[in-house]
């Protein structure tokens, strides 16, 4: 154990004798690692969103929305008047909610949140069997005269108004020219039975649709959640949505709670691919960077390693040295590079995408793991090229 302190204080000491060049190499892997961290943190954020989002549409509900799939379509997206038709043209369809949302900075008092803002029609809370604890949800009345109300998820009041109650508040959303005062009207009971079991952090702002789509938005963009009769139907009501939208919309789709819940797995899986790839690729950067100035070193200190060599030194303890070295130049970089990704995390990237960025303990020791064997990797040739030299050659050329 002395010997391995021994090793680490020696190769530490020999770092710093060239502060910049090693901070320079540190810094070029920690902004890698950071890169990863960053990645891999929203991607597993947005996984656990969306999970949320379809373990909260129920066995019978049908998600529908169009997206441009090729040149060769005309995409058409939906609009609220199709609503109507699935309506009164679907026999094995209940009812039908428009949606549109959004990500807006929410305000209230010195609290300040990036949020959801969920524009719905007022059957939604039936269709989702989703009701207020607290206040009320908007009514037709609401959504037809485009009143600034608003009903607050569970967490979404925890986040802004902590213990207090909220309804009777006002809270802003947006900024500048955009801002718009809604008050609040209302809170939504906690939503419970997630895919993965327990309470779904519900923080989403629940205001009328209209409102939504030109005031608080001020977008078109929708899509519908479609319920049908019963589960035993959820394939009909599909099939008859498509056939009577399909002239309209040609980038129609539909997706259960089950398909969704596969796309989903797909698509991230996907991402979470890319992440891995991104990550070789970083560290592999950084790796070559290491192996370079580690290269350089072994020409710089040929009269220190002939010295030690010619009184003793093994070839095993000048590779154990530079191997050292490469290691903690990597780990290092690590460290920052993990701290880095986590601040980028926690203060960034989840304020712009509107949902947490989890960086698990798991994914940085993996992180740290593979830093420390791109290192060992890395000092392995230089290691052994300073291993190998000749003492008397060695003190002879300087």
């Amino acid at each position: 154990m002395t010997s391995i302190f021994i090793l680490i204080k020696s190769a530490l000491k020999n770092l710093l004798a060239n502060k910049l060049r090693c901070f320079l190499t540190i810094l070029g892997i920690s902004f890698g690692i950071a890169a990863v961290i960053a990645t891999l943190g929203a991607t597993t954020g947005t996984k656990q969103q969306i999970n949320e989002d379809i373990a909260l549409l129920g066995t019978d509900i049908l998600m529908v929305y169009t997206y441009p799939k090729s040149v060769e379509i005309l995409h058409i997206p939906l609009r609220e008047s199709d609503a109507d038709i699935i309506r009164n043209m679907c026999p094995s369809v209940k009812d039908v909610t428009a949606i549109t949302d959004g990500t807006r900075p929410v305000k209230y008092g010195r609290k300040a949140l990036h949020l959801t803002i969920k524009g719905v029609t007022p059957n939604y809370s039936t269709i989702r069997d989703y009701k207020a604890q607290k206040g009320r949800f908007f009514s037709k009345e609401d959504d037809a005269s485009y009143a600034l109300v608003c009903t607050l998820g569970a967490s979404a009041k925890n986040k802004l108004f902590g213990k207090a109650s909220p309804v009777g508040k006002n809270i802003i959303v947006g900024t500048g020219a955009s801002r718009v005062i809604l008050k609040v009207i209302g809170v939504m009971e906690e939503k419970s039975g997630g895919l993965e079991g327990g309470t779904i952090k519900d923080d989403r702002i629940y205001v009328p649709f209209k409102t939504t789509s030109k005031i608080v938005l001020g977008s078109d963009d929708v899509y519908f959640l479609a319920q049908a009769t019963g589960e035993d139907r959820i394939r009909e009501a599909g099939s008859e949505i498509v056939f009577f939208l399909k002239s309209k919309r040609p980038t129609i789709e539909v997706y259960s709670q089950k398909e969704l819940i596969d796309l989903n797995r797909d698509i991230l899986n996907k991402l979470s691919l890319s992440g891995i790839i991104l990550t070789i690729i970083c560290l592999s950067i950084g790796g070559i960077g290491i192996m370079n100035i580690m290269l350089v070193s072994v020409i710089e200190r040929k009269r220190e390693i002939g010295i030690r060599k010619s009184i003793g030194a093994k070839r095993r303890d000048i590779l154990k040295q530079f191997l050292a070295e490469s290691i903690i130049i990597s780990l290092l970089g690590g460290i920052l590079g993990v701290l880095l990704g986590i601040f980028l995390n926690g203060f960034v990237i989840s304020r712009i995408v509107g949902w947490p960025a989890p960086v698990s303990v798991g994914l940085i020791i993996q992180v740290l793991s593979f830093s420390a064997c791109v290192g060992l990797f890395s000092g392995i040739f230089p290691a052994q090229r300073a291993a190998r030299l000749d003492p008397i050659e060695a003190l002879r050329s300087l």
